[in-house]
């Protein structure tokens, strides 16, 4: 049991207790260095994340959620026109159409030959 030495001017410890204290001492710092590391780390996660966002905000100002709509949508027509242009050339309709105006151009190049002779 602790007791007030009148010679040293403090209290003294009965029965060694400062022996057990050592290990909680220790342990305490050893959290101190764990608590400052942790400290310090999310100091340069919190930089990290500043650096994040500012780097957000200047993509956003680079390019809006319309305007990435926008693009998509020109992007969209653009494969449907290439579509249409692909089909136009190897359809079958278009295939019939220009054999049947070659066939007409040939019937009528027939008759005006005809009538000069």
């Amino acid at each position: 049991m602790p007791y007030l030495n009148e010679r040293k001017g403090g209290i003294s410890n009965v029965n060694n207790r400062s022996k057990d204290l050592e290990p909680i001492k220790s342990q305490i710092l050893k959290l101190n260095t764990t608590i400052v590391n942790i400290l310090s780390q999310i100091k340069t996660l919190n930089a990290q994340q500043e650096l994040d966002n500012e780097l957000r905000q200047k993509m956003a100002d680079f390019i809006s959620y319309s305007d990435k709509k926008r693009v998509n949508a020109v992007v969209k027509d653009i494969t449907l026109i290439k579509k249409q242009i692909n089909l136009s050339k190897t359809s079958k309709i278009l295939k019939n159409l220009t054999s049947l105006k070659e066939r007409v151009d040939n019937i009528e190049d027939s008759l005006v030959s005809d009538e000069e002779d």
